[in-house]
């Protein structure tokens, strides 16, 4: 992951967020990933993102697949029937482009670029 970023325009990256896939995070008809135990990735976003976040859109992020060393969209929201945030939108895009299983594990990782831009670094593991 560290080595991803060694472009001086983006912070250090820092350990988000960890989870093994569920049935329903990989579920092409439910489309999301619920970021259950998220408090340090909500700790990441600045106080205006956080409050995006819980508003009716969410916010779209900057994602970097660190498999594929590609950039996609992750848009994440809080909803207000769910207490914790998930991914949405793009999220199967991510599931389909990674073949994403059932037991695998997601890592996310966070930085800044050097004008405060939010990426996200994404990373599955079998």
């Amino acid at each position: 992951i560290l080595g991803m970023m060694t472009e001086e325009d983006h912070t250090e990256p820092v350990f988000l967020y960890r989870k093994f896939m569920e049935d329903s995070d990989v579920n092409p008809y439910l489309n999301r990933l619920l970021l259950s135990g998220s408090d340090r990735l909500m700790e990441f976003l600045t106080d205006e993102e956080r409050v995006d976040v819980t508003n009716d859109k969410g916010i779209e992020i900057s994602g970097l697949n660190a498999s594929r060393r590609e950039e996609l969209p992750i848009h994440i929201i809080k909803w207000k029937s769910q207490t914790r945030p998930v991914f949405y939108k793009s999220w199967k895009e991510w599931v389909r482009s990674n073949r994403v299983e059932q037991g695998n594990i997601i890592e996310v990782w966070g930085c800044r670029k050097i004008n405060q831009q939010l990426v996200l670094i994404i990373n599955f593991r079998k």
